[in-house]
């Protein structure tokens, strides 16, 4: 277990930490270690006292390969749960304790001075009592950073449910410690691949994990982890999609960035339809885990305006600033007939809309390949009311470590308009 812990800690225990299972604890717990939300992420709990005497129970969270604590509250008797018997207080200024931006990327040192600072974990409904020590002489064989056990990603793990409300609500902890409910549904394995992600020449495992609740429903995930093994040292990083339900997920290995090392690209259908999707293209060169495109900003980032005209043109404004106009006359007859007077005037004021990310694709380049991204034009809200596409072509930049738009076309039936 100690390389499972060590990893999901990472980012959180300075370097020059390591960690470890114990028997049993010697002291009070600093925190608890424990997946509160079923995200397949624990969070971490512990118990906070400002000069004034007042506790508060605080739940630190990771995102974006950062250590968050979002969620705090003044302790009181309606939590149910005893603070003082369960949890160590860890002193802290009410300056701090109120200032947001100091709560956000938070390691272990902003909060303990401690070099032996022990916890417990809860994986499994089994507790395990853990140690994390500053590595001195004689301590480094004990807390080996690469001699780790391979850890089984494809092993059923049972986790306690709760929404984000219960967690801000403090509802979530009652419930952690007896009286929650419990979701039995299996962490399974839906798509692997193998091959150098890393950077160092040798082949990883990368793994897409997830729930399937419903098994009348095909290819329906939720909770779905993206995994990469080093196959050299059998570590494991767990990375949190920016989606994590969805269907007909998919897993590619790219090299997107040009390095001669892959990227992992994963895409997954907002709905059944699959008109709509989801893309996150993830760079792991040199053991640096980095969002290289994420389709959620994309679609804040991409719109436009799509206003009707008279003799059936329509005009799609782009908030990259391109302009097109487009000859819709050999359009769908009832759309037309829907829009326009038979000598080809509006009917009335009318505008369409642009879809958020339809599809990808990726043509090679010089160095690696370039992402080419879909959305539709459409009439209205309608999505099977298709007037054209928005294709958009973006290639990797080393200086900006992201995507950037290179070219931006409007396709009609196959015929691309600059």
């Amino acid at each position: 277990m100690r390389c499972y812990f060590k990893n999901v800690l990472n980012g959180f225990i300075p370097e020059d930490y390591g960690v470890n299972a114990l028997t049993k604890l010697a002291n009070k717990a600093n925190f608890i270690l424990v997946d509160i939300d079923k995200d397949d992420m624990p969070e971490i709990i512990m118990s906070l006292e400002t000069e004034d005497g007042k506790k508060h129970w605080a739940i630190i969270d990771r995102k974006n390969y950062k250590w968050n604590m979002n969620y705090t509250g003044e302790q009181t008797d309606a939590d149910e749960v005893d603070w003082d018997e369960l949890l160590k207080p860890i002193t802290v200024s009410k300056e701090w304790l109120a200032d947001e931006a100091k709560r956000q990327g938070i390691t272990l040192d902003d909060l303990i001075t401690e070099d032996n600072v022990e916890g417990l974990a809860i994986v499994e409904d089994r507790e395990y009592p853990i140690i994390i020590q500053k590595l001195v002489a004689g301590l480094n064989e004990l807390f080996s950073r690469t001699n780790c056990n391979n850890i089984d990603t494809t092993k059923d793990y049972t986790y306690t449910s709760f929404t984000d409300a219960d967690i801000k609500s403090g509802n979530g902890l009652r419930a952690m410690f007896g009286n929650g409910p419990a979701n039995t549904i299996v962490n399974q394995q839906i798509l692997a691949d193998l091959g150098n992600v890393i950077g160092d020449g040798n082949i990883d495992k990368i793994s897409l994990m997830g729930k399937k609740p419903l098994a009348e429903v095909n290819n329906f995930y939720t909770d779905m982890t993206l995994w990469i093994q080093d196959q050299t040292n059998n570590e494991v990083v767990q990375v949190m999609l920016p989606t994590s339900t969805g269907f007909n997920p998919t897993l590619q290995l790219i090299d997107v960035t040009g390095r001669s090392v892959y990227d992992v690209v994963v895409t997954v259908q907002d709905d059944a339809s699959g008109q709509i999707i989801t893309a996150t293209i993830f760079s792991f060169a040199n053991n640096n885990p980095q969002i290289i495109f994420d389709s959620n900003s994309f679609n804040d980032s991409f719109t436009g305006v799509v206003t009707f005209l008279p003799h059936y043109k329509v005009e799609v404004v782009m908030s990259t600033g391109l302009r097109f106009v487009i000859d819709i006359t050999n359009s769908v007859p009832g759309l037309l007939n829907s829009i326009y007077h038979r000598n080809g005037q509006l009917k009335d004021q009318r505008r369409g809309s642009i879809t958020g990310l339809t599809q990808i694709k990726f043509v090679k380049n010089g160095r690696g390949f370039n992402l080419v991204t879909y959305q539709d034009v459409l009439a209205g809200v309608n999505p099977l009311d298709v007037i054209g596409t928005i294709v958009s072509t973006f290639m990797y930049s080393e200086r900006t470590n992201t995507m950037m738009l290179t070219s931006q076309v409007i396709d009609i039936n196959g015929i691309q308009t600059r």
